[in-house]
């Protein structure tokens, strides 16, 4: 997940700040992005709204200010994409989550479907166990048909109890949450103020 890489490219920086000269603010900007990923994270799950995130987002604009005292410009043009790249990547996924692009086709294929059953169910087929059996397996393969284009039309749809095999994995962000909080546990050690955000 490209979201995800994002992340944790700001989190390489931050480490690279840290084991260099040792500011308290890269702990906490790490401190940060984990608090970013689980929120991402929550978002997508339908527990947290956009705007959350885009505020978590900004919130990465303090400790990009207080890095400058630390390093060169182009390390802070750096981070600066990145979030830059985040930021898109939620809208992105914000517009593909709040979208119908295929509402015409659930139009079509439900009335089709409903169409197609009742017929059959009003045929007399002979023998009645055969006439079940292709009634029974065409139901099924419609309405199969019919969440693989809800799942289709919303990758995104985790809250919304959609069929899993047709959603975005999420194993990207649920493993840089384990990195990032690995990394602040080893590399960073103990924080020696307490983080204002």
């Amino acid at each position: 997940m490209p979201l995800a890489s994002s992340i944790e490219s700001i989190g390489d920086e931050c480490q690279i700040l840290h084991a260099d000269k040792a500011p308290e603010c890269a702990r906490a900007c790490m401190v940060h992005l984990h608090e970013l990923a689980a929120l991402v994270d929550h978002w997508l799950h339908g527990g947290a709204n956009p705007s959350d995130v885009f505020r978590k987002l900004t919130g990465l604009n303090d400790y990009f200010r207080q890095f400058e005292e630390y390093t060169q410009p182009n390390f802070i043009v750096r981070l600066k994409q990145e979030q830059q790249t985040i930021r898109k990547l939620v809208i992105r996924i914000n517009t593909i989550k709040e979208t119908s692009f295929v509402g015409a086709g659930y139009a079509i294929v439900e009335l089709a479907s409903i169409l197609l059953v009742a017929t059959l169910i009003f045929m007399n087929i002979e023998p009645l166990a055969g006439g079940l059996i292709v009634v029974g397996s065409l139901t099924l393969l419609l309405l199969s048909m019919v969440f693989l284009i809800r799942d289709l039309d919303n990758p995104f749809s985790f809250a919304e109890g959609g069929a899993v095999a047709v959603e975005v994995s999420m194993h990207p962000l649920s493993k840089l949450e384990s990195r990032i909080e690995a990394s602040l546990q080893e590399d960073f050690g103990p924080s020696t103020t307490s983080s204002t955000t």
